[in-house]
């Protein structure tokens, strides 16, 4: 979030008539969703900008301006803050997605492949993209233990159909994980994908 532009919308627009203000911007000063995407573009740090909103007046980006030309803000910091996050947008989009994989060394005996299916989410635990894309890596050990901890804690170890946990796979890059025990201690590298996941197609 911009350090000046986000405070000197929120002041400006403390200063005038939020149902003129909308009327300015080719709102009926009752449009409670154009009252909605107002808050959320002051609020929110990415000005609303991750959400895809089109209401036959302004896209994301244009609303932004809109809103900035008429509270009398230069156009030079809005477009700033708009390549920063839209730039961070498309990192995101980008990015790898990291994720803990819970082993339970499980072996199908007479389980309906349904049912396994439908509690395959039960061995994965997403994590933020920006934890394997930007932090050091002692520092996403120590937040992945921290996860594996916890999760620890509410299972007390049990995964339901799918038994006991054994390990707690990190994966951090595509096909590139570490196997990390309950405890957290580090077991070994591991090269692949997940060793089995539970499908159903139709």
């Amino acid at each position: 979030m911009s350090e000046a532009l986000q405070p000197l919308i929120q002041s400006r627009l403390s200063q005038v008539d939020t149902s003129d203000l909308l009327h300015r911007l080719g709102y009926a000063p009752d449009n409670q969703r154009a009252l909605e995407r107002l808050m959320l573009t002051v609020e929110s740090d990415d000005y609303g900008l991750r959400q895809s909103r089109f209401d036959f007046r302004y896209s994301g980006a244009d609303f932004l301006r809109a809103l900035c030309r008429q509270l009398d803000i230069a156009p030079e910091p809005v477009e700033a803050e708009i390549r920063r996050v839209q730039d961070s947008l498309r990192e995101e989009t980008m990015a790898y997605r990291p994720f803990i994989w819970i082993d339970t060394h499980f072996r199908r005996a007479s389980q309906p492949l349904f049912a396994l299916a439908a509690c395959e989410s039960q061995r994965h635990i997403g994590l933020d993209w920006r934890l394997a894309a930007k932090a050091p890596w002692e520092e996403q050990l120590r937040q992945v233990r921290a996860r594996i901890a916890r999760h620890w804690q509410e299972t007390q170890g049990e995964l339901g159909i799918w038994g006991q946990v054994q390990e707690y796979w990190y994966f951090y890059a595509e096909g590139q994980a570490v196997r990390l025990k309950p405890t957290g201690e580090l077991i070994e590298s591991h090269q692949g994908s997940v060793p089995s996941r539970a499908s159903l197609s139709l």
